[in-house]
């Protein structure tokens, strides 16, 4: 007889313990009738029921109130099904490209008739990569690296060179690259759906300087600096583990000294006041994400 008690029991024990369902709250007051499935530090996993289609999700624990395991008798989640047990993806590599636009004024020293040049160099395109890996759903740690190009040719200019009153005649182009490479605190926020994510990366590293141009006669321009990359964007699922990216960023940096060289001989220049160059701008990506 206690044989047959021990064996009821045990079966009503394990009967509520496969189809009890679990209750959470969420900060805006709404109940969910759910199973949760996994217990992280800034988030929490759980599958239920909407419209007669079983469905899994996250939320953020700031987004719960408070949560209670085994809060109802019966569950809505049939007994046989199997969570997918998808977790956060550790790694994340992004490849993009766009239009970007210096911000910087262009020098009251600047002759009229060279300003629309000016003008033009402002704007250009850029290319950037960069590989991250995460710690968290939420944090993660990596490297980027992004390039900007701006290129245009004005023509042959007549202009006194070197002071000595004599008019020089000879082409005006630029041929700018801007680089820069550093480590990075990358951030990211899954949509419900686990397939879309809000994303944000900081960097700060070397940015680097290059013009290869002419003023006449052919003219190289060097320099480096320390620089600041942010960035925020959103990712949308196209394939597994592949999503397409739009992101808005800036570049922060300035020059404060620059190496000129031309016909062989290098001359370091020190840039003071107005004369440094504001290597800032912006850029409007589209990319893709690999993630897994």
């Amino acid at each position: 007889m206690k044989k047959i008690l021990i064996i009821i029991i045990l079966a009503v024990l394990f009967a509520h313990s496969s189809f009890s369902q679990d209750l959470i709250v969420t900060a805006k007051g709404d109940s969910i009738n759910c199973k949760i499935n996994k217990e992280r530090n800034d988030f929490i996993y759980f599958t239920f029921s909407k419209d007669q289609e079983i469905r899994e999700t996250l939320l953020q624990r700031s987004q719960i109130k408070t949560y209670s395991k085994g809060y109802f008798s019966q569950s809505e989640i049939p007994s046989d099904y199997q969570s997918s047990g998808k977790d956060y993806e550790k790694i994340r590599i992004s490849v993009n490209g766009g239009y970007s636009y210096r911000f910087a004024k262009i020098s009251g020293s600047v002759p009229d008739e060279y300003r629309d040049y000016m003008k033009k160099l402002k704007s250009g395109h850029h290319f950037s990569a960069d590989a991250a890996y995460f710690l968290s759903e939420s944090i993660g740690l990596g490297l980027k690296f992004s390039q900007f190009n701006s290129k245009e040719n004005f023509g042959t200019i007549f202009t006194d060179l070197d002071g000595d009153g004599i008019t020089d005649t000879g082409k005006m182009n630029d041929n700018i690259s801007i680089s820069f490479i550093g480590p990075m605190i990358a951030s990211q926020i899954p949509s419900a759906n686990l397939k879309n994510a809000l994303f944000s990366n900081l960097a700060i590293g070397v940015l680097s300087y290059k013009d290869n141009g002419n003023l006449i006669i052919p003219v190289e321009l060097k320099g480096s600096t320390l620089g600041l990359v942010g960035e925020i964007g959103y990712q949308v699922g196209i394939a597994k583990n592949l999503s397409a990216a739009f992101t808005f960023s800036y570049t922060l940096g300035t020059l404060t000294k620059i190496e000129s060289t031309t016909l062989g001989n290098t001359t370091t220049i020190e840039l003071d006041g107005d004369d440094r160059e504001n290597l800032g701008r912006i850029d409007f990506s589209i990319g893709f994400v690999f993630h897994k």
